[in-house]
């Protein structure tokens, strides 16, 4: 039995099932329209008049037209039951079918599962503007309306009336953008069943098997594919909190959705822990800027938050936040509150990056929530991600003193890996015949990833004097050093 090699070759067979019923209904109308084909769209006849008059409501045109389809439901039943065995057989050989994940995403029925055929077609070939333009009377109307949506699809009035509930926004296909009402400046009043359709560029994009992000929030956002090589574990510091982690999601507490609260100051450091837990979870990580957001965005709306789960559900993605404190601010409590509203719509796992705790609202209650503060790491532990950071590197000096370091540099584990990256790099110009790297240059690396807000508040100087500069009675000196002394080793006293 023969499957579909790919999404675009089961795409391509729907399509010619929306074809079949497009040839019943261009059959119904001909039929109707023998005499004036040459005006038809361009005024209405007195004859067509009375037949308006004289058709039952929520019927089409075309229902009481003598037809002689019969072959072609016959062929359409057929063609259904040919790609029911495709589909299945391809989905025993593990290929996806990104028509069929998109139903399965959204919770679509099959109803709006052709819906969206009916509408992605235009995407794919520019004939059918004409066909849609000929079954609507109008020679303008190149998109479907919602009127030739149902009548295309739905049989019965009854059919075609509940069929309007489809295209609320409420409902799956408005409520995920995955279709939109094309603007008409023309009639801007338009009633529901006249409004014409549009597909959404992301998800035409998406079917055709583009794993782009969504132009409209692609400055704002970061897609970071997880894999075991850019995912180090021996740079979190606490392991112990890393093994609960893990426990928890092997467990049912995030088999569908759940919240991670991370709190700390070290946003790197913890977005690297939501990227190992997604590694576990075989997800992707999607990086929101929240920030950026707002200075990209002249005015922040919740259509940027439902652009954004949907961008995650399509990249089976995990969603990361952060600076998630920024929606504290009073100021921003509406769109606080469309973050509510929206994040209880996510099916996935949502990690909200922060300074500061958050309480989620009542209307969140069904989702587990976990609210973790994360600990700077010890002196112990920064030793560890010292030695783990450079370990890689055969040009490092054999008398670096890694325990300075540790101690001097109250550093996170995400600060140690950018400062050991940038002395790599000090080394490479400084060292052009070795590149080894010293202890000047870590030092030089460390203070420039530590004063970057300094000199916000205070002026930097570059000491010139030693010890043997300094004109004190010895026992002053002695002083002085002690403190310098207490400073260096007070971390290897107070931690082993």
């Amino acid at each position: 039995m023969d499957y579909f090699i790919n999404s675009t070759d089961h795409l391509l067979a729907e399509l010619e099932r929306i074809d079949l019923l497009i040839q019943a209904q261009v059959v119904r109308v001909r039929q109707l329209h023998v005499n004036d084909e040459q005006f038809r769209g361009l005024y209405i006849s007195e004859q067509e008049l009375d037949a308006l008059l004289k058709q039952p409501i929520g019927r089409p045109r075309w229902f009481q037209a003598e037809s002689t389809v019969g072959q072609s439901e016959v062929s359409l039943n057929q063609l259904k039951q040919h790609i029911l065995l495709k589909k299945q057989t391809t989905h025993a050989q593990s290929v996806e079918l990104r028509l069929d994940t998109l139903q399965q995403l959204f919770q679509l029925d099959d109803f709006e599962y052709d819906v969206l055929l009916v509408v992605l077609a235009i995407e794919l070939d520019l004939r059918y503007e004409r066909l849609y333009a000929y079954l609507q009377d109008d020679v303008t109307k190149k998109k479907p309306s919602v009127d030739l949506v149902l009548n295309l699809l739905q049989s019965t009035p009854a059919e075609k009336f509940a069929g309007l509930s489809r295209f609320n926004q409420e409902a799956p296909l408005l409520f995920n953008d995955l279709i939109a009402f094309s603007s008409d400046s023309a009639s801007p009043d338009q009633p529901l069943l006249a409004k014409p359709l549009k597909l959404s560029a992301r998800i035409a994009q998406y079917l055709l098997g583009s794993d782009a992000v969504d132009e409209s929030i692609s400055t704002s956002v970061e897609m970071c594919r997880i894999d075991a090589q850019n995912c180090p574990d021996e740079y979190y510091p606490d392991q112990s909190l890393m093994h609960k982690f893990k426990h928890l999601l092997s467990t049912d507490w995030a088999s569908r959705a759940a919240i991670i609260n991370l709190i700390g100051t070290d946003d790197p450091g913890n977005q690297s822990i939501a990227e190992t837990l997604c590694r576990e979870k075989g997800l992707s990580l999607l990086v929101v800027n929240l920030e950026q957001l707002l200075s990209d965005k002249a005015q922040l709306s919740v259509t940027e938050f439902r652009l954004i789960n949907r961008e995650a559900l399509l990249q089976k993605a995990a969603i990361y936040w952060k600076d998630f404190d920024i929606l504290f601010d009073h100021q921003q409590q509406a769109l606080l509150n469309g973050f509510v509203q929206h994040v209880q719509y996510f099916t996935g796992l949502t990690f909200l990056a922060s300074t500061a705790s958050w309480q989620p609202p009542s209307e969140l209650r069904a989702i587990p929530y976990l609210k973790i503060e994360l600990p700077q790491p010890t002196f112990t532990e920064r030793t560890h991600i010292w030695s783990a950071a450079l370990s890689d590197e055969l040009s490092v000096q054999n008398d670096l003193d890694i325990a300075a370091l540790a101690g001097k540099f109250k550093f996170t584990g995400a600060q140690i890996q950018d400062a050991a990256a940038t002395a790599k790099n000090l080394a490479q110009w400084e060292n052009i015949q070795t590149g080894c790297i010293s202890m000047k240059q870590l030092y030089e690396a460390c203070r420039l990833h530590s004063n970057q807000k300094l000199s916000t508040l205070a002026r930097k100087i570059k000491p010139k004097y030693q010890w043997k500069d300094i004109v004190l009675p010895p026992d002053r000196t002695e002083q002085l050093r002690e403190i310098c002394n207490h400073v260096k080793y007070r971390d290897l006293v107070y931690s082993d």
